[in-house]
């Protein structure tokens, strides 16, 4: 994502100043063939892009949704150990 998304803002600096500009494609992500740390199943895939899309409901019309850059605080979400301090 930041690889995709870094220069949006016109710096190259491995910084997002504007998330919202950022159009990327979890797509991209997916294994050609072996699974490894270096890439998504396509489960995996469809589950980032499901934490990018704003969630609606009639209740709760405009819930916010996870921003790109946002992904290093998804691990507390799924309920795994907290990132480093």
């Amino acid at each position: 994502m930041l690889a995709a998304c870094d220069a949006a803002d016109g710096v190259n600096d491995g910084l997002l100043t504007d998330p919202r500009r950022c159009h990327f494609d979890p797509s991209t992500l997916l294994c050609a063939t072996n699974t490894s740390d270096n890439c998504l199943t396509a489960p995996q895939v469809e589950a980032v892009k499901k934490m990018y899309t704003p969630v609606k409901t009639k209740a709760h019309p405009d819930l916010p949704t996870f921003e790109p850059g946002s992904e290093l605080g998804w691990t507390v979400l799924a309920g795994g150990p907290e990132p480093p301090a």
